[in-house]
């Protein structure tokens, strides 16, 4: 026989039987979101982050710019080193990753290639951007260069920032 497990309750059973549900989903909703990072107390503070992007791939090959650009936002971050960033690269859905988070972030951007002219460094600021530069460094395997950037804080002195990403030789 089909068989209701609440057929034949009644309607205070089953209104509180729906309400003790709606209790259990709400709760088990709010408890896997992220917190929510605090700004920083001192208002002439900066944050700095750093990220390889690799590719736009996350560890489990996943391809998530949105949410890698999300987390970002969430984080405060005024001033990002990026490494691994692409530019056009068939593998990341020929998206320039450093154009698209810049916009999205609302941040300013500079670029330095050094794979292919499609792969490289990147720093996104919330600063003005005043000066850039490089220097290709000698590798062994995966091309690579320090990139310079020369910010303007918002009470008139610079900052100089160096990004770079550098990997393991191993010798036989």
């Amino acid at each position: 026989r089909k068989r209701v497990a609440w057929r034949g309750g009644t309607f205070a059973e089953t209104l509180g039987g729906i309400a003790l549900s709606g209790l259990g989903v709400a709760l088990a909703l709010s408890l896997p979101r992220p917190p929510v990072l605090q700004m920083p107390l001192d208002p002439t503070s900066l944050r700095v982050g750093t990220l390889n992007l690799r590719g736009g791939y996350s560890l489990y090959f996943g391809s998530d710019l949105n949410a890698t650009a999300e987390a970002l936002w969430r984080s405060g971050v005024d001033i990002l080193l990026l490494q691994d960033v692409e530019t056009g690269r068939l593998v990341s859905g020929g998206v320039d990753q450093v154009t698209w988070l810049g916009r999205t972030l609302n941040m300013n951007a500079v670029y330095l290639p050094t794979v292919e002219g499609l792969q490289g460094l990147a720093v996104l600021s919330r600063l003005p951007i005043v000066q850039s530069g490089s220097a290709e460094l000698s590798a062994a395997s995966k091309a690579t260069a320090v990139q310079f950037v020369r910010l303007l804080k918002p009470n008139g002195a610079v900052l100089d920032i160096y990004n770079t990403q550098l990997s393991l030789i191993f010798r036989s």
